[in-house]
């Protein structure tokens, strides 16, 4: 069983409400990076500003990129297959660092890993 920190449990409740905001329906790494740069106290969030990577930026990226469904529907909003992956191997780098919970680090770590996701390509793009 996953054990997430208070963090990233807001983290992805937050990629919930992003992606039906956007009208994506469905959760992908674009929406978990999003998360992570808005988690203000997160680790991650603050190596990603130290990186000069800004919100306003991920969200031009992300509105040029992927196209909002054209109704709303009833979804549940499911997560992609690569949005799982992140959150799976974000235990793994928890459970290397000897860590009881994955905190915002680990997720970030993931989504720096994978590389074939839509969230690595677009830190890729932002430099």
């Amino acid at each position: 069983m996953k054990k997430y920190t208070e963090q990233v449990v807001r983290i992805i409740k937050r990629a919930k409400r992003l992606a039906k905001l956007k009208k994506h329906f469905y959760v992908g790494t674009e929406h978990l990076l999003l998360a992570l740069m808005e988690e203000e106290n997160a680790t991650a969030a603050a190596i990603l500003k130290e990186a000069s990577l800004g919100k306003e930026q991920l969200l031009t990226l992300i509105d040029k990129l992927i196209v909002p469904g054209e109704k709303e529907e009833e979804s549940d909003y499911l997560f992609t297959p690569k949005a799982e992956e992140v959150l799976k191997n974000a235990q793994v780098e928890a459970d290397f660092y000897h860590k009881e919970k994955v905190g915002s680090e680990h997720l970030l770590l993931a989504i720096v890993k994978e590389a074939d996701c839509v969230a690595s390509r677009l830190l890729y793009t932002m430099g």
